[in-house]
């Protein structure tokens, strides 16, 4: 039914290339458009009052981490995907010599990155001058001014990755969606920068933030050139939206 429905609409707006091969794979191609995510093209804007909560010009390390990630990495069991959250958010403190950000993207009922990650806050060792949750009080322009702050920033919802992306910040992606992972691909022309759910543990986290550490300028360099192609992307996506409305 669903398929039927695809192949009968005007125009899809796919917005990453696994997505594209999916509806591929279906047979839906004729009235597919490869776009790149409108999030891309959302301005940021400097919270009032922010530099009483982080060092706004300092280095830092970002991380979002939701309660979703459950259902990928612990088949549901949050419990567990709680402390293996909470392993990763001590390895972070412990190999790195800056400060850490839990910043919240998705604080609706029932998905609350927030008060996750005040559950993984707890029993954390030396959170008192390395480590710090973002209150969720900022909307979304206000929290990807913060992401943009930081030196580098590692997260599991998509549009906290965008958001970083889109900032030229060097981002590590917790990926348990085609998404994720058509972004990351269309962007490097790979997936090193994800991490997989079967994956996701401390000491790879903390390897690849390495990694990504050492060649953090590279990485910046290739985004300031590579992500004006990926706002031309959606932009054009607006001109062909128009373009149909107006038939």
């Amino acid at each position: 039914l669903m398929i039927n429905h695809l192949r009968s609409v005007n125009r899809i707006f796919a917005r990453e290339s696994a997505t594209e091969e999916y509806l591929t794979r279906l047979g839906i191609v004729s009235n597919v458009y490869s776009t790149a995510d409108p999030a891309f093209l959302m301005d940021s804007e400097k919270p009032e009052g922010i530099e009483d909560l982080i060092p706004v010009n300092a280095e830092s390390i970002g991380l979002n981490i939701s309660p979703l990630m459950a259902n990928y990495v612990t088949h549901g069991d949050m419990s567990s995907w709680i402390v293996i959250a909470r392993k990763i958010v001590q390895s972070i403190i412990d190999n790195f010599d800056l400060p850490l950000f839990l910043i919240p993207h998705v604080t609706i009922p029932n998905s609350n990155d927030y008060e996750f990650m005040k559950r993984v806050c707890s029993n954390i060792q030396g959170k008192d001058k390395k480590f710090f949750l973002i209150p969720p009080v900022y909307n979304a322009l206000e929290t990807k001014w913060i992401i943009g702050r930081m030196t580098l920033f590692c997260g599991a919802r998509t549009h906290a990755t965008i958001a970083s992306l889109s900032s030229k910040v060097p981002t590590l992606t917790f990926a348990y969606s085609n998404k994720a992972r058509g972004i990351n691909r269309d962007i490097f022309g790979n997936n090193d920068y994800c991490i997989e759910p079967v994956d996701l543990n401390e000491r790879i986290i903390s390897d690849r933030i390495s990694t990504m550490l050492d060649n953090e300028l590279k990485i910046r360099d290739y985004l300031q050139s590579k992500i004006p192609q990926v706002e031309q992307s959606a932009l054009n996506s607006g001109l062909l939206l128009k373009q149909l409305l107006s038939e």
